[in-house]
Order: structure tokens, then C-alpha cells, then sequence
């Protein structure tokens, strides 16, 4: 879900002009990934963290769930 939604606002086609989210984030800065680096690096690790952090959460509960069946 997280990619999915970064992914279309990366393409243009994400929640509205008025509303930052991470994938207008690095279609804006893009551009500038060799002059400044931070601009690109920072939104794409925080979609990589929060991406791996839902995986391993989903994992937790699926294990948990299935244990208890």
C-alpha cells in the first residue's frame, strides 16, 4: 500500500498539489540528486524503513495469529 501510494504520486498522479507525501518528495528533488544528495536520499530511506517496518509487522502478527490456530 505504502509503495503503491508513493509510487503514483511519483508519477504525478498521487493525492493533490496542496498535500506533500514522500513521492512528490522525490519527483521534486530528483533533479538535484548529484548537487544535493539529501534532498533524494532522505525520502526515498524513510520509504524503504517504513516499507520493511510494515513487512516485518505483518510478518509478527501473521506468525502470532498462526500459532494461535
Amino acid at each position: 500500500m505504502t509503495l503503491s501510494i508513493v509510487s503514483f504520486s511519483f508519477i504525478g498522479l498521487g493525492m493533490g498539489d496542496n498535500v506533500v507525501d514522500w513521492g512528490s518528495m522525490v519527483s521534486e528533488t530528483h533533479h538535484y540528486l548529484l548537487s544535493y544528495p539529501g534532498l533524494t536520499l532522505y525520502p526515498v530511506l524513510m520509504i524503504v524503513l517504513c516499507t520493511m517496518a510494515f513487512h516485518m509487522l505483518g510478518r509478527w502478527i501473521e506468525r502470532r495469529v498462526s500459532a494461535r490456530a
